[in-house]
Parts: structure tokens; C-alpha cells; sequence
């Protein structure tokens, strides 16, 4: 099960809840959703009211691509296809909005509002978990009813526990161990450029294709950090290492590592790298079987395929 968000027009607002139907505009692309996918409705702020944030919790059923029978009853542009969706509150009474202080959100880590500029928006792992957190601390005196979800009733608190849980068991999963810096070893592989070679299909928000080089790496570290058990960036810098950053520790606290991205992990001895001024290895491929014990090494190549099996 994925988690959603659906950016809503306040004018747009009651058509939506009344006839339980989302838009998607022509030229904007078509989320993959599932049956069951969580739908966080979120209403965005206009000149008149600056209140905004998730204001319903649904969850999809159905596509249905716009013909000339569709009833479309929005007046604000032409659509290519409608989300047919059940809710689990069709609309709570207070709203939880994410308080952007500046780009960033106070409650959802990382989170920056370019993210939420899309009318559809597909959450990571660890946005998904900080809005149900959110949820559920905020809106609790409205989530002790009863709810359908597909075929089943459920206590609508317990079910979004459960759900947050379950991403964290899933984060743990995947996330590379600290303790252990080996990580799987994957056969090497010829590296390829030019022309309009690419890598085999990964399909993550960032990249379509598997990097070739080592700024695809730094592209999709970057883009997991979180999942990957960092909480921010300190410095990103062209000589050796080549960034420091703070890894989240089990108890919360926070340690600054020295990081180096190589496309393939066996790259730090060949360039000629010193082992002890180094911490983490980020790499797409592990192919160093004799890395020193005391460097972590997070393999994106499995880290993505375990992601995918989600």
C-alpha cells in the first residue's frame, strides 16, 4: 500500500467530497495507484484563506480516463482522468497542515514545498510515516470511529498506527546497518556511457534508469537520505571526502560522518583513498571485498531493489 497526496483547489473542494471523484488535468501524469492506496486530501490556501494542509483521508478504487459522458464537474481546465476514491473521513473538522517556516515543514522532516507542487504527489517512506504521526497526534479526538476499508471495518486509529509501523519495520529492513559495513557483494559490472546508452530501468522519482557514473549516486543519495538513516547534509565538497553529514543514531542523536560517493565501492582503492579519513562509502555497485571493517558501505543497487518489493 502506497500513501498519496492530492492537492485540491478550495473551490474544487466540495464537488470532490460530494461526488467522492479527484481530477487529474490533461498533460499532468497519471499516479500508479492500487486499490487500497492511502489518499491524504489536502487543501491548498487562495488569496482568501491562508489555511491549508490534509483535510480528508481517502483511499482509491478506480481510474476512469475523461470521455464526452464523464461527468467532470470542475470548471478550472480540461481532464484526462478521474480518481474514484471510498473514504476513511471524508473530511475532518480541524486540518493538519504541515507549517512550512520558510521552504521547509516543521512537522514532516525534510519535507520542502516544491514537493507538494504537483496536484498528485507520491510520498516517500518516511514523509508517508511523519503525516500519519502527524495524524495521529493532532486529529486523534477524531480517529476513535469506525471506518470501511475495502471489504473490512476497522478502528480508524489502530489501522493508522498499524500503518505507520509498518513502514518503520520496513524501514529497518532496508535501511544499511551501521554495524555492519560489508554490505551484499554484487559481481562487477563494465561501466558504459555515451550515446544513448543507459542503465537497466529503476523507475524512482528521480532517476528512470540506473546511474552510470557517480553524480547518479549522489542524485539518488540525496533523494533517500532520510530513508537511509541521515538527517541532513553538512557540506558537499569536490576534494576527498566528499561530504560530511549526520547519521541518526538508534537512541536519536546524531553523529557527523565523513562520506565519499563512488559509483562502484572498489573506486576508493583504486583511487588511492585513504581508508581512515573516511566513514561511509556510497556507492551503486559493492564489488571491494577487502574494504576495511571500519567503513560503512550503502549499496543503492540493493538498497533500490529492496525498496521496489515494497
Amino acid at each position: 500500500m502506497r500513501i498519496f497526496i492530492l492537492n485540491i483547489r478550495r473551490q474544487n473542494w466540495q464537488a470532490c467530497i460530494k461526488n467522492r471523484i479527484f481530477g487529474i488535468r490533461v498533460g499532468a501524469p497519471i499516479p500508479a495507484m492500487e486499490e487500497g492506496d492511502l489518499l491524504l486530501a489536502r487543501i491548498l490556501k487562495d488569496s482568501n484563506n491562508d489555511e491549508y494542509g490534509v483535510k480528508g483521508l481517502w483511499y482509491f478504487t478506480r481510474y476512469e480516463p475523461v470521455t464526452d459522458e464523464t461527468f467532470v464537474p470542475w470548471r478550472d481546465g480540461e481532464y484526462s482522468t478521474i480518481i474514484h476514491f471510498e473514504p476513511l473521513v471524508l473530511e475532518f473538522r480541524k486540518i493538519f497542515s504541515e507549517e512550512f517556516k520558510g521552504w521547509q515543514s516543521t512537522k514532516i522532516k525534510g519535507l520542502a514545498q516544491v514537493r507538494l507542487n504537483a496536484s498528485v504527489v507520491a510520498l516517500k517512506p518516511t514523509e508517508a510515516r511523519d503525516y500519519l504521526k502527524g495524524i495521529l497526534s493532532e486529529l486523534g479526538d477524531e480517529l476513535d470511529v469506525k471506518a470501511r476499508y475495502k471489504d473490512k471495518e476497522v478502528n480508524l486509529r489502530t489501522f493508522l498506527q498499524g500503518k505507520v509501523d509498518e513502514i518503520d519495520n520496513e524501514l529497518q529492513r532496508i535501511r544499511p546497518s551501521v554495524e555492519s559495513a560489508q554490505g551484499i557483494q554484487i559481481p562487477q559490472t563494465g561501466r558504459v556511457s555515451g550515446g544513448e546508452i543507459v542503465g537497466p530501468r529503476i523507475d524512482t522519482p528521480v532517476l528512470n534508469y540506473a546511474p552510470l557514473n557517480e553524480l547518479g549516486v549522489v542524485l539518488l543519495f540525496g533523494y533517500y537520505m532520510h530513508e537511509l538513516g541521515f538527517s541532513h547534509m553538512e557540506e558537499i565538497r569536490t576534494e576527498f571526502p566528499d561530504a560530511i553529514g549526520m547519521r541518526i543514531l538508534e537512541d536519536g542523536r546524531l553523529q557527523r560522518v565523513r562520506i565519499e560517493f563512488e559509483y562502484e565501492s572498489k573506486n576508493f582503492e583504486r583511487h588511492g583513498h585513504d581508508p581512515s579519513a573516511c566513514d561511509v562509502i556510497v556507492c551503486w555497485i559493492h564489488n571491494w571485498k577487502d574494504c576495511p571493517p571500519n567503513i560503512q558501505v550503502i549499496e543503492l543497487k540493493s538498497f533500490i531493489e529492496n525498496m521496489s518489493k515494497r
